[in-house]
């Protein structure tokens, strides 16, 4: 079957596209799996190395300790290739990525105090904003789509029904009342 030059030069821009989307290292990991983690030994010294991507020779970008509870910010692969990128909540600047073997499901941590309400949503599209005891932020529009951003304002849940432009207005509200 012959394709007339036009159509094989959008097939190909359409290809090229989905390569470049399907490669690039900011796309959002799906948060699927807990909230948060407890991470496991790893080491003698009891540190659990994160990195800057999901692979074993990507750079240490800091470290756990193990018994630490951790945030999932998301996993991705399967098995013993399934990797999670996580948030450490005694120190907001330590997150990357861990193999998920060395991370175990733990249950959230106490909240340091009672979550507020910092915006109501209204007919015209603007969210409800609410931030837990915890820090993160819900984020929830009228029409039933939400999502939620851990403390430094990254989007905690890939998996949300919001459409892009429903989630650029949340991450704006986010940073509207980050400290």
């Amino acid at each position: 079957m012959l394709l007339k030059p036009h159509i094989k030069t959008v097939l190909l821009s359409i290809a090229m596209a989905l390569s470049a989307w399907i490669l690039s290292p900011n796309v959002v990991a799906e948060a699927s799996g807990p909230d948060f983690f407890k991470a496991v030994d790893s080491r003698a010294d009891g540190l659990l190395r994160l990195r800057a991507g999901p692979e074993e020779d990507a750079e240490v970008t800091g470290a756990i300790r193990s018994g630490d509870t951790v945030r999932n910010l998301g996993c991705e692969g399967e098995g013993d290739a399934r990797w999670c990128r996580v948030g450490s909540l005694a120190d907001e600047s330590a997150d990357g990525w861990v193999q998920s073997r060395y991370l175990t499901e733990a249950q959230p941590p106490a909240a340091p105090g009672v979550g507020k309400s910092l915006a109501d949503g209204d007919d015209s599209g603007n969210p409800s904003v609410y931030q837990r005891g915890t820090g993160e932020f819900e984020v929830n529009f009228k029409g039933g789509c939400g999502a939620l951003f851990d403390p430094k304002g990254h989007r905690i849940t890939a998996g949300s029904s919001c459409s892009e432009a429903q989630l650029k207005m949340a991450e704006q509200a986010v940073a509207a009342f980050q400290d």
